[in-house]
């Protein structure tokens, strides 16, 4: 008699995201712990095209744009605005979420084209 093999796709996608946000923060550590998009200290000069990523607050699903990410302590931060509206948004992330591809894989392509390390 054949069985159904059950395949826990939950578990691999958890591996998949604890491999994408390692590489995101292997890429800041690489990068002085930081990579701005937009310089908020600068009158919000744009260094480069920001990432927009779709999360899920209290209010419901907006669209924000991304100045910054850094590390602190060890742990991945956001400077993140409404897309709409321009107000700071406070997103709290808890160990992996669901920007991280994005956010992981801007950094490494800015580092592919040699934009990153004052190289311009």
């Amino acid at each position: 008699m054949e069985y159904m093999e059950h395949s826990n796709f939950y578990a691999m996608c958890d591996k998949i995201r604890k491999m994408e946000a390692r590489e995101l923060h292997l890429a800041l550590e690489a990068h002085g712990g930081e990579f701005v998009w937009i310089n908020d200290e600068n009158d919000e000069e744009e260094l480069y095209d920001p990432p927009i990523i779709l999360v899920n607050l209290n209010d419901g699903p907006m669209d924000v744009v991304i100045h910054k990410v850094w590390l602190n302590d060890g742990c991945i931060e956001l400077s993140a605005f409404d897309n709409e509206w321009g107000n700071q948004v406070d997103i709290e992330p808890g160990g992996y979420c669901s920007w991280t591809p994005c956010i992981s894989y801007r950094v490494h392509a800015y580092h592919r084209q040699g934009k990153i390390c004052g190289n311009k």
